[in-house]
């Protein structure tokens, strides 16, 4: 993402978060951080659209 577009849309009130495997300076700058094992930032990313499409599609 753009750092312009976090930007506005931070002044809006949405929260960035990072999967990685490390702190990294991107990950320093965002409201929270999910650390992870390496490998498995795939699987956690498919479980959090998971989750999303069943609540939207649930509404």
């Amino acid at each position: 993402m753009s750092w312009y577009i976090f930007l506005e849309r931070e002044s809006r009130g949405a929260k960035l978060v990072a999967i990685d495997e490390s702190q990294s300076p991107t990950a320093e700058v965002t409201h929270d951080v999910l650390l992870v094992q390496p490998g498995t930032d795939g699987a956690v990313s498919c479980a959090i659209m998971y989750v999303l499409f069943r609540q939207v599609l649930s509404v």
